[in-house]
């Protein structure tokens, strides 16, 4: 029987699979193309709206629409693998935040190069429960020079 406090797993999932490789836009990891996105647009801040469908900063959206799709397709999944109904879900938001101060439970000093970032979801349930879940990685802008695209593309 499902709960909505399963809504706490599918956060900190989503988080995870959102900061990994496995997120890929066009064959490159995807937090580097929503970093270039950012410093395009002179901002820290990405912020993907996936019930409403909406982005911010607005400039750049056929990546952040692609984005925001992937997203909202792994949120769905999970809630059906879950027996979750869709109206459970009130709210979903996606917010990555870049160049920010290296914190030691999610940024591990020289794991990994490149500046800090975090990633976090906020779900809100129909009946006002909040589920809130942040991590964190290094990343660097995308450049195709210095990246391999994953193959297939």
């Amino acid at each position: 029987m499902p709960r909505r406090k399963q809504f706490k797993g599918i956060a900190n999932n989503l988080t995870q699979w959102a900061l990994s490789r496995n997120f890929d836009l066009q064959g490159y990891w995807a937090i580097g193309k929503l970093y270039n996105v950012a410093e395009q647009n002179n901002t820290d801040t990405v912020v993907l709206h996936l019930t409403l469908n909406t982005v911010h900063p607005e400039a750049g959206s056929e990546t952040l629409n692609t984005a925001i799709q992937l997203l909202t397709q792994a949120l769905h999944r999970a809630m059906a693998s879950n027996r979750m109904p869709e109206c459970w879900l009130k709210e979903a938001q996606v917010t990555f935040c870049f160049n920010v101060p290296y914190q030691h439970q999610y940024h591990h000093w020289r794991a990994a190069l490149g500046q800090p970032c975090t990633c976090s979801v906020h779900i809100k349930t129909d009946i006002d429960s909040v589920y809130f879940h942040e991590n964190g990685c290094n990343c660097w802008t995308h450049d195709p020079k210095k990246e391999r695209r994953r193959y297939g593309f």
